[in-house]
C-alpha cells in the first residue's frame, strides 16, 4: 500500500461523460487532494493539475 500511498498524483483523471460518470471520476480527485493536502504531500504540481480536471471535466 506504501507505494500506492506515494502515487496518489497517478490516480487523478478528467471527468467526462454523463453527470454520474462525472461524479464517479470527481469526488476521488478532491479526495486525493485532500489526504495530500492533510499529509503535507500536495505540491504546485499534483495541485494544479487536479484544480484542471475539477475545472475542466468533460
Amino acid at each position: 500500500m506504501g507505494t500506492a500511498m506515494q502515487n496518489l498524483d497517478r490516480l487523478l483523471a478528467m471527468p467526462f461523460g454523463c453527470g454520474e460518470q462525472n461524479m464517479v471520476l470527481f469526488a476521488p480527485n478532491i479526495f486525493i487532494l485532500q489526504y495530500l493536502e492533510k499529509t503535507h504531500q500536495l505540491n504546485s504540481k499534483i495541485k494544479n493539475k487536479a484544480t484542471t480536471f475539477l475545472e475542466s471535466g468533460e
